[in-house]
């Protein structure tokens, strides 16, 4: 994806009103970021930041999100926590990602299915050190989406 200033400044009006004008190097930042999540996409993995279907019997969470397993202490990759009402994932200049919202449910890797791709949200830091309220830069990218199936969710 091709971000442009232009874009991403009608994606965060409040930040350019409290902070000023978005500027290439937040952009460059922000593209950085962006292929990071792109280059999870193309591999077609499940991965943190991923967007999963959660169908229930009697009830769906479509826009439920991911993130690794060590948040359900499971360091080995076999299992990802799924939140069933994300906020917009923060995601580092690394790729990790972190997710408020709730409530959480395990999802074992191998029960996903491919759904396919879409774009979905995400929110970094306009730079280093400029942590302070607006001072994040929400932009879209491509994600795998995934569906799981469990009785248990209600």
């Amino acid at each position: 994806m091709s971000l442009t200033i232009e874009e991403l400044t009608r994606m965060n009006p409040s930040h350019v009103a409290a902070h000023g004008p978005l500027t290439p190097d937040v952009l460059e930042r922000i593209r950085r970021v962006c292929a990071v999540v792109e280059a999870r996409t193309a591999r077609g993995e499940p991965a943190e930041g991923d967007v999963v279907v959660l169908r229930g019997t009697n009830k769906t969470y479509p826009d439920a999100r991911m993130q690794g397993g060590a948040m359900l202490g499971d360091e080995t990759g076999v299992t990802l926590a799924a939140c069933q009402h994300p906020s917009t994932p923060y995601i580092a200049p690394d790729g990790s990602v972190d997710i408020s919202g709730g409530p959480w449910r395990a999802v074992a890797v191998a029960s996903l299915r491919p759904a396919g791709q879409r774009e979905a949200a995400f929110w970094t830091w306009r730079s280093p050190g400029h942590h302070r309220a607006a001072g994040g830069v929400t932009f879209r990218a491509l994600v795998n989406v995934w569906e799981y199936e469990s009785d248990t969710i209600s």
